[in-house]
């Protein structure tokens, strides 16, 4: 597998209003892509197997000559953050600290080549300045409008669901756990909670709790940071979408990882296919899923989940060696 040319860049973080050093931040690198429907589903296709590779492995993945990072900690004692690997090219890059506005460009990475005889080469330093931004408070409930314990919110929508598998299952050890458990916010026994860094360029909240499906909310600035109440958001139990995997002789396929994604393309959650090639997705609200898995060749379904009635199990039949 080709290995991606990557770069290097050299930033200083600071926390307005008082110019403070930030120590501790969570650093997200994706290649820019166009956006221009159908005629970029090829570059679309090629960044979904980036992103495919992210949801079943480790928070950087090269895929196809494309790297990218997830989601990767990154420490400092004086602000000044050194960061290695970066994909090369147009990227869009993403730095998050708790209680602050994430910072969010696009720019132009050089690959990087050390000096002659090997000695590196000086990147120059640009400075950072992270907002506080607001402060929005919310209370989970259920459908019955009864507080919900335990739940939980953080800034973005649902493409963040495959970051945040660090943070909500502890099985996992991600090396994001302390700083982004410290970027959640959590709910009480009175449903309670708040989320701060809240700004114009921040206006998705995603929203969850053991045992219901995410939602992603839309915030209404400045209406909701002004709330003499909590906004009270609803949770539901959701939806099951079941996928079997079949090779092309009708028998299940055991192993490998079946990802569902939004109609987007952006994945959003990932399982291991069991011993009897079945794979559940839980907690879905009602839309239009892909449903994926790659074997000799990627092969799609979509799959609906419909606001009335059960959703239609998902087969998906793909070639073995």
């Amino acid at each position: 597998m080709p290995v991606a040319p990557t770069g290097r860049l050299r930033v200083e973080v600071l926390a307005l209003p008082g110019r403070t050093p930030v120590k501790e931040m969570i650093l997200r690198a994706l290649p820019a892509t166009e956006e221009n429907g159908l005629t970029d589903v090829v570059r679309l296709l090629g960044e979904f197997d980036v992103r495919l590779d992210m949801v079943n492995s480790a928070a950087s993945a090269s895929v196809a000559g494309v790297q990218s990072i997830r989601s990767r900690l990154e420490s400092s004692r004086d602000g000044v953050f050194e960061l290695n690997g970066l994909p090369s090219g147009e990227i869009r890059l993403e730095l998050q600290a708790p209680g602050y506005t994430p910072y969010r460009e696009q720019l132009r990475i050089a690959p990087y080549r050390g000096g002659d005889g090997g000695e590196p080469v000086e990147v120059p330093v640009r400075t950072v300045l992270l907002e506080p931004g607001g402060v929005f408070r919310g209370r989970v409930v259920d459908e019955q409008g009864a507080p919900i314990a335990g739940g939980w919110a953080w800034l973005g929508g649902y493409e963040a669901l495959p970051q945040l598998d660090g943070v909500l299952r502890p099985d996992l050890r991600a090396a994001t756990l302390g700083v982004g458990a410290a970027l959640l916010g959590r709910s009480g026994v009175d449903g309670l909670f708040t989320v701060q860094g809240v700004n114009s360029s921040t206006l998705k909240l995603l929203v969850g709790a053991p045992g219901y499906a995410p939602r992603e909310v839309e915030l209404s600035l400045p209406e909701d940071l002004l709330r003499a109440e909590p906004r009270a958001i609803p949770l539901g139990r959701g939806k099951s979408l079941d996928v079997t995997v079949r090779d092309l002789e009708g028998e299940a396929v055991v192993g490998g990882y079946v990802t569902l994604s939004r109609e987007d393309l952006v994945p959003i959650r990932s399982k291991l296919v069991g011993p009897t090639g079945a794979a559940t997705f839980p907690g879905l609200y009602p839309g239009r899923y892909w449903v994926t898995i790659r074997g000799d060749r990627r092969e799609f379904r979509f799959g609906d989940v419909p606001e009335e009635g059960d959703p239609e199990p998902v087969e998906l039949q793909i070639g073995t060696r």
